[in-house]
């Protein structure tokens, strides 16, 4: 991914790993290995997801700098990663799932928060307002109901 200067000096995210405005879809290797590591993480084998992490931030620093992660609890591994996700994973339209899929676990619950124009607004945990309505022609020609 790739960001960018315009020439008034704003900075303007660029979609996909070549530089143009065609945004990517799919999985990628960052992602891969985040889900790697989760996975083993929440298995308990907190090893070998911290080197699956490592192997990702190995490739984000610059060549040298990289100070590798080591020695940690699992519940700090996993916090690790899940703010990795949050990083590596910008714009991909991945945070809305798992936001749903993470606040089912009472230890990693996310009250989003926004303020617009001097009005607070709050999603809190598993809303009605997570789920997306169901287009009206799928309802008329399937005779469900609209989600609530």
């Amino acid at each position: 991914m790739l960001f960018e200067k315009d020439a008034k000096g704003n900075i303007l995210y660029k979609g996909s790993y070549l530089g143009n405005a065609t945004y990517f879809v799919g999985y990628a290797w960052d992602e891969l290995l985040l889900n790697e590591a989760e996975c083993a993480i929440r298995l308990g084998r907190a090893d070998q997801g911290i080197n699956a992490l490592n192997e990702l931030l190995s490739k984000r620093f610059i060549s040298g700098k990289f100070q590798p992660t080591a020695g940690i609890s699992q519940q700090k591994a996993l916090e690790l990663v899940l703010l990795e996700r949050q990083k590596e994973l910008l714009l991909r339209g991945i945070r809305w799932s798992d936001l749903r899929r993470l606040n089912r676990e009472q230890d990693h619950v996310v009250i989003l928060k926004r303020k617009v124009n001097d009005q607070e607004y709050e999603l809190p945990p598993n809303s009605v307002r997570y789920i997306f309505p169901i287009p009206k022609d799928v309802m008329l020609k399937s005779n469900i109901e609209q989600n609530p």
